[in-house]
Formats: structure tokens, sequence, C-alpha cells
């Protein structure tokens, strides 16, 4: 089901309704039955506060795994590839700036994820996702965009540094760094269910390797994961869409993944 609603405005009405609720309060003394009325009403607004986050977030997932690694977890700008990007041209854009996003508009951002960057009088290297992201799931990202500023920091902060922490056993980095570089192929589980899952069989009848297959993994050394992981699936007889990180990823950020498939597949280390 596609995500219509302006979660945006839903913060303004949220907003100007509280104002008017506690300038009312100050104001002046108030009945009994009124206060009761005031915090019925706060109630509700509190409880439409969690409604829109809870929609917000359905795009968090596609966001952190299509956009965080060029404009951060938190939609500051300042992801892993965000220096290497600027020194060959505009830094990424800091998302979580409201006078930007107001400026730009919902409908303008969908057409900028899109198109892209250089099809939208922007940066080239911003790449447009139309041909690889279902039109649903950009939808669902930029209203994610849309109302990040606006979401409680403290609550988004909180919920995004859940979703990225590493499970028992795997390096600290190496969610992160899977989120961030993996799950747009593999899925937010790595279940091989990501974003591109279904185009990619759609196109290749290739499907991106479960990762938690605990059976598959069992004999595969480190070495081999982390060979996969670098060089790519060609180098290694699978799949040549299957990408190589060398480029993009250190030695030490490849082992993160490695131990993160580790954990995620429930098998032992093997040298």
């Amino acid at each position: 089901m596609k995500m219509r609603s302006t979660l945006g405005s839903t913060w303004f009405v949220l907003t100007v309704g509280a104002i008017a609720i506690f300038a009312t309060a100050c104001g002046k003394e108030t009945a009994r039955t009124t206060v009761t009325s005031e915090a019925d009403s706060i109630a509700q607004a509190l409880a439409a506060d969690s409604t829109a986050l809870a929609l917000a977030e359905r795009g968090r997932d596609a966001y952190l795994a299509s956009c965080a690694m060029c404009h951060g977890a938190y939609g500051e700008g300042n992801g892993p590839m965000a220096s290497q990007v600027a020194t060959q041209g505009k830094p990424p854009a800091a998302l979580n700036d409201p006078i930007l996003l107001d400026r730009v508009g919902r409908e303008e951002l969908i057409k900028i994820i899109t198109m892209g960057g250089a099809r939208s009088h922007l940066s080239n290297l911003m790449p447009s996702w139309g041909e690889k992201i279902p039109a649903e799931t950009i939808e669902q990202i930029a209203d994610y965009v849309m109302v990040l500023p606006r979401l409680k920091p403290g609550i988004t902060t909180v919920k995004i540094d859940e979703y990225l922490q590493a499970p028992p056993g795997a390096a600290a980095d190496g969610r992160k760094l899977f989120v961030f570089y993996c799950t747009m192929c593999h899925g937010p589980e790595a279940k091989g269910d990501g974003i591109l899952a279904d185009s990619l069989w759609a196109r290749h009848q290739v499907r991106p390797r479960n990762l938690t297959d605990t059976a598959y993994f069992t004999p595969k050394t480190d070495q081999e994961i982390y060979m996969t992981v670098s060089l790519g699936g060609d180098y290694t007889a699978h799949s040549e869409l299957m990408p190589g990180w060398d480029v993009k990823l250190s030695p030490a950020e490849v082992k993160d993944l490695v131990s993160y498939v580790r954990a995620v597949s429930k098998t032992e280390s093997r040298p």
C-alpha cells in the first residue's frame, strides 16, 4: 500500500494544537471539565505522534540501505562515503535540515530520488534510483526523509542506534557496515530479500544469498567469505552480480562484515 499521507503536515497540526492547548492553560484558570478535555487532547496528540513515527519508520530501512552511506544514518550528510563524495563535487546534502526540506517538498524529493542529481540540476554523484527501487519504496524513503527533522530526536536516534547495533559475536561496526552496503540486496535481516532482490531475479534469475543459512556457511572458511566480500562473486565462482567492496571498504571493515555473517549464520569462525 502506498504511503500518501503527508507526515510533515501531521507534525504541523500536532504542534499548533499543542501550542493552543498550553496557551489556553496558561492564560486563565479553567473549569475541571476543560482541564479534563485538554488532558484528553494531549493524550490524543501523543498517540498521533507515535502513529506518525511508526509510519515514517516504514521508509527507515530503505533509507539506511540506499542513502545513509552518503547522507548519514541520521541524515546529517556525514555518511561513510561523504568525504569521498565531497572531494569529487558537492558534499551530500544534510537531510535533517527542515528549511531545506520545506523548500524542496515531498514531490520534488521523490523526483530527485527517482531521477538522480544530474537530471535534477544537482550533483551528478547523486544516483538515480528509479530503475532500481520500486516507486512505492521511493515514496516511503521520501516520507521518512520529510519527517526526519521533525521527529523527536531522542526517539529517532535511539531507534536507529538499536537497528544498527551489532548482534552478539559480531564486530561493533559489522551490522552498520552491513546495513549501509549490503541490505539493498541481502535484506535488513540478511535473508536475501532486499529491495533489489526481486529485480535481480526478474532480470537475471539470480537471488541474493540468504546469509542466515547455517548449513551453507558452516563449511566455509573466513578467508572464503572475506574474498567474496572483498573481490566479488565473479572472483570466487559465485554470481558476478555480487560486487567486490575492496575499493570502498578497508580490510578491517571487510573482516567486520565477515564477523557479522558468522553471527547471523550462527556458525563458528574457521580461519
